[in-house]
């Protein structure tokens, strides 16, 4: 199903979701799917190559890089295609209208990416640092907007955050922010003059998440309460409720729970505040290969739980989505600086540019499986290359470019093509938590170019 709605899909602009909330199920979605996207500014100045797909722009760089000579160090580089985040965010806004995205900036911090976000409008921005929330403020203000313009459009989504951070937050009129703790609460009250306005976040079941968060952070509903009542005798207001079921959740139902307790602690919280709530922060985890079955899980509990409020437009439903909107965006290419033919055996090494203490570090940190793609093999340019061959029977192992033997990006493998030293190999879906926690470990750099494609112009 994900696979034909993808495909029928050609969007080229961006806008608001005209789609009256109802309950749907997965059958239904290829009858509502035609959702037309108006982006709210140009993108010219990202220097997006029209009309360009990610090969055509692969092969070009490479071919620069060739004609430039040895003299010429290469250097991993990405392909960011603006199309495919048009479809992921018209994908989002076909399923879920009524829940507005809030970039997780963590995810993929790249400054031009937030701009084109930005441009794009109707997307807001979930910082988690004072370093986050200046990179969208300045970009905000470079592009001419006030404070009073976007500050309702950035949540300082960190449960703890230290009182640098939490008094530059406030200093930029960011006021919403998350809570999970009594002391994180006394702790805006003295810092911010009940300037902040918070979101409770409670705990989720994320045990089957990839990368679950409950073990840091949330807090269970007895506490919340408490922690309402603090809010109440520090005159913090309380704007809603937000939660997270972890990243790469597998289990749709926790977002049943999540959503049902979520109402429960609304209710609770209205009945004991002057203002009602108007916030629920559903949080991110959703990935582009799964996403349909927990969106439609999430879209019918929050109708029957927030159904008339979501109409009636008195409750503001956000969304931290990051690998939703990154993730397959990104192309990152690198180059094979050796091989090593095992002797008396079909096994080959090969080492690259780039590994897990750079881009690839998704594959220790984030969990992540990434396939290899052979770009050029003997210096012959075959990326996604239709042509029926002989099979390489040869069996790989991919290395990064480090002196340390925990630098392995695939343990075993089989390639499309026989490569050797000067060819290309190239990881798609390397959007999401890749380039923002890349190091300089051993001397190697963290600065990688990236080349914007467009393939919806």
């Amino acid at each position: 199903m994900f696979k034909s709605i993808t495909n029928r899909v050609k969007m080229s602009q961006l806008c608001h979701s005209s789609i009256t909330a109802s309950r749907i199920n997965l059958m239904d979605l290829g009858n509502h799917y035609s959702y037309p996207l108006t982006p709210s500014g140009s993108v010219e100045s990202i220097n997006v190559s029209t009309r360009k797909t990610i090969k055509q722009a692969i092969f070009e760089k490479i071919t620069t890089i060739t004609k430039a000579g040895p003299q010429l160090e290469p250097s991993p580089f990405y392909v960011c295609d603006l199309g495919e985040l048009k479809r992921q965010l018209g994908l989002w806004n076909q399923v879920l209208p009524f829940v507005k995205p809030y970039y997780a900036v963590k995810c993929n911090p790249n400054a031009k990416f937030v701009e084109t976000l930005i441009k794009f409008g109707n997307v807001g921005f979930d910082c988690a640092s004072l370093d986050e929330i200046r990179t969208v403020c300045h970009i905000y203000e470079s592009l001419g907007y006030s404070t009073a313009d976007f500050k309702d459009n950035v949540i300082y989504a960190n449960p703890v955050k230290p009182v640098s951070h939490l008094l530059y937050a406030n200093n930029k009129n960011i006021n919403l922010t998350t809570v999970d703790s009594i002391e994180e609460v006394e702790k805006i009250a003295k810092f911010t003059n009940g300037r902040m306005n918070v979101l409770i976040r409670i705990t989720t079941d994320d045990s089957t998440a990839t990368c679950p968060l409950s073990v840091k952070f949330g807090a269970d509903l007895r506490y919340s309460c408490q922690i309402v009542q603090r809010c109440l005798d520090l005159g913090i207001r309380i704007r809603g409720i937000a939660f997270h079921c972890g990243s790469g959740f597998k289990d749709p139902s926790t977002l049943i729970k999540a959503v049902s307790d979520s109402r429960k602690l609304w209710d609770h919280i209205n009945t004991r505040q002057y203002e009602d709530c108007d916030v629920l922060d559903v949080g991110g985890g959703f990935s582009k290969d799964s996403f349909l079955e927990p969106a439609v899980v999430l879209r019918n509990e929050l109708l029957e739980k927030f159904g008339n409020r979501i109409n009636d437009g008195s409750i503001k439903v956000i969304s931290e989505l990051g690998r939703f909107l990154t993730a397959s965006v990104y192309t990152l290419t690198t180059n094979v600086i050796g091989v090593r033919n095992e002797l008396d055996s079909n096994k080959v090494r090969v080492y690259l540019n780039d590994g897990l203490y750079g881009n690839l570090n998704c594959i220790l940190y984030d969990h992540q499986e990434v396939e290899p793609v052979v770009t050029t093999s003997a210096g012959n340019f075959v990326y996604h290359d239709a042509e029926e061959r002989e099979p390489n029977k040869r069996q790989y192992s991919l290395w990064g470019p480090t002196c340390d033997g925990l630098d392995c990006v695939v343990k075993k493998t089989q390639l499309s093509h026989h490569v050797q030293c000067g060819d290309w190999i190239s990881f798609e879906n390397c959007g999401a938590y890749t380039n923002a926690a890349a190091t300089t470990f051993n001397g190697f750099t963290n600065e990688f170019e990236c080349i914007y494609v467009d393939s919806e112009i």
